[in-house]
């Protein structure tokens, strides 16, 4: 798919970390084919979201805020399976932040 638009896959690198710039989100997945029903799946969240428990879930691992698997099966599939489990995880860790107080 990165071919067909003239890229690269290394063109995806920090993609996944965005998505987190803004406030109201607290966990993006990225999943990446890296062959034929084969996806590379990075998870990043932010605060108390512990995505290494999902990833590890799917024979993964990494950190409680940057987690990565490799998950098989046809790509519906394998992303409706990730998003239950990140969506748990979120439903589990989420404190949500106070509001900036306005200044007088």
């Amino acid at each position: 798919m990165a071919a067909d638009a003239g890229g690269t896959y290394d063109d995806t690198e920090g993609l996944i970390n965005l998505p987190l710039t803004v406030r109201e989100i607290q966990a993006a997945v990225f999943f990446k084919e890296i062959d034929k029903h084969e996806y590379r799946v990075s998870m990043r969240s932010k605060g108390d979201i512990d995505l290494c428990t999902v990833a590890k879930k799917f024979g993964g691992g990494g950190h409680k805020n940057a987690s990565g698997c490799t998950v098989n099966g046809p790509y519906t599939e394998v992303r409706a399976r990730v998003v239950r489990e990140v969506t748990d995880a979120i439903e589990q860790g989420f404190q949500p932040e106070p509001e900036p107080s306005a200044a007088l």
